[in-house]
């Protein structure tokens, strides 16, 4: 078993069986928006279009936190698109949330 060491800089997190790197995701989108949880449900699960918004989003999210946490190489202006993408996606969810009807 990979024993963690304190003094390490990189916060990657080691699969204790194969010694592959994991990289952290950030925050999910369900915690993004953990104050419209009952509209979140609702919209996934009615809209096709909004279920490929928060797959999109969660799929940055991963990429991005590969790339901060030094498991994915990756340029400073790659990740400052990837990162502009998210935000990007980020309000799009926040724009179809605020659409919901309350019903």
């Amino acid at each position: 078993m990979n024993v963690p060491d304190p003094d390490r800089t990189e916060p990657q997190i080691q699969a204790e069986d194969t010694g592959f790197a994991i990289a952290p995701a950030l925050r999910s989108v369900e915690e993004e928006f953990s104050g419209h949880s009952a509209d979140f449900a609702r919209l996934k699960h009615r809209d096709q279009a909004f279920r490929r918004l928060v797959a999109y989003y969660t799929s940055l999210s991963h990429n991005i936190g590969a790339i901060e946490s030094g498991v994915e190489p990756a340029s400073a202006e790659f990740l400052a698109m990837l990162k502009n993408q998210h935000s990007q996606t980020r309000e799009e969810i926040s724009a179809a949330l605020a659409q919901t009807p309350l019903y």
